[in-house]
Parts: structure tokens; sequence; C-alpha cells
């Protein structure tokens, strides 16, 4: 697969666009300073997991952050070589679940789930946004807040966590404090 990170500049200021760039900025840092879980969603190639990182360099330094993914992408061991980083990936003989399950037995506070893409990892946030970590931070294709709410709620029917379609969704909006819908925010 391609990534394209080959852009130059890609801080915050940036990525922003709008008039009030400046409290755009500080309401990010405030909510992710906040230990807030928060989602930063948006269709492919728009930013969301440049975004993401950009939110991570906002988390105080001292505390202990855990990463799942499903294939490295956001390499955050290689971009702040200064944190406590423990970065897992999914393999054919250890599942997200099984990962999930060890970084609980970890000091972290932090989770970073690099890509809700599929019904399990979905399953896997939620747990996380409930009792893995003080905040959870990642990244959905969804186009709106409500889609995003929709989808993990169907994530966790199918999965068969949950059975009943209004319990399944009420926990979904309980996980998720903040979307940050990274097209209304950009300049792409």
């Amino acid at each position: 697969f391609i990534r394209k990170f080959h852009t130059k500049d890609m801080s915050i200021e940036s990525l922003i666009t709008h008039n009030n760039k400046e409290d755009l900025i500080n309401l990010l840092k405030f909510i992710t300073k906040g230990c807030n879980n928060i989602c930063v969603s948006g269709q492919q190639g728009s930013g969301k997991t440049t975004m993401l990182l950009n939110l991570i360099s906002f988390i105080y330094p001292v505390y202990p952050i855990r990463v799942s993914e499903t294939c490295f992408e956001l390499n955050l061991r290689e971009k702040f070589p200064n944190r406590n980083i423990c970065s897992l990936q999914e393999t054919d003989e250890i599942s997200g679940q099984r990962g999930l399950d060890l970084l609980k037995k970890t000091d972290g506070l932090i989770n970073v789930i690099g890509e809700v893409a599929s019904d399990e990892v979905a399953t896997q946030l939620i747990q996380s946004g409930k009792v893995a970590a003080r905040s959870t931070l990642f990244t959905h294709h969804a186009k709106t807040s409500e889609e995003l709410i929709k989808s993990l709620r169907n994530s966790l029917l199918k999965t068969g966590v949950f059975k009943n379609e209004k319990t399944a969704e009420e926990q979904v909006i309980q996980v998720l404090n903040f979307d940050i819908p990274f097209l209304l925010l950009s300049k792409y």
C-alpha cells in the first residue's frame, strides 16, 4: 500500500484553515489534555492520521501511551522518541483482543487505536473507552457523527457483544466524548 507522508509541514497550524484557527487549536489541546475519548473521522486521505499525530503531541509527556494497530502506520515511538510508548500490532497468531488484554496490564493511561475499520476493532475500542484507559484516541472513516455512532453500534451487534440495538448505541455514546470531523477543520 502507499502512504502519502510527503507533506513537509504537518503541524496542526498548517492543517486547520478556519478563521478561528487559534481558538480551534486551543479547544483541541483542551479536550486532548482533559483525557477525553476522541475520534478523528473523515474520508480516506483527508488527514485523519496526521491530525491524530498532532493530538498525541498535546498529551502530557508523563502519560504512558499504548498503541494498538492492525498494521503499523502511526510509528509513534519514532515520532516521539522521548515518550513512554508501547505499540502492538495484531498478527495471525495474536488477535487484537489479546493485544488489548495485554495493554490493560501495562501502566498506560492513554490508548491509541490507529484505525477502527473492522467490527472486531470497534468492539475493542468500546472496551478500551470503558475500562482500559483514561483516554482513547482513534480514527474512523465515518462522514458524520451520526454515521460514526451507527457504525460502531452495528459493529457491536454484528460481533454479538450486544443483542439490543439501544443498549449497544448507549455504550457507544458513553464512550465517544468527541468526534472531530476532520473535513470541517482542514483545507482538503
